[in-house]
């Protein structure tokens, strides 16, 4: 096996970058769910303006923070009453 690299190796590189981008990501969605709550009145509002900023539906990336943004906005709302 001179010269290759080995699969373990390259399998094991990818689970690093998987880590590391899904780690991006989450920390991608918070930043975008604390400017969201910060600019709008309401949860619904700050969900309203999200959907119009909606992704291509084909990016999984984009797609993938989008729905965590969503899923965010959703549990705050429903672990408050008012928000402050």
């Amino acid at each position: 096996m001179t010269g290759k690299t080995n699969d373990i190796e390259v399998f094991n590189k990818i689970i690093t970058y998987s880590d590391t981008i899904k780690k991006i990501i989450n920390e991608y969605s918070d930043e975008i769910v604390d400017s969201l709550l910060q600019n709008n009145k309401t949860y619904s509002s700050a969900l309203t303006e999200l959907k119009q900023n909606r992704p291509i539906q084909n990016d999984d990336i984009q797609m993938d923070i989008f729905n965590q943004v969503s899923e965010k906005i959703l549990n705050v709302a429903t672990n408050q009453e008012v928000k402050a």
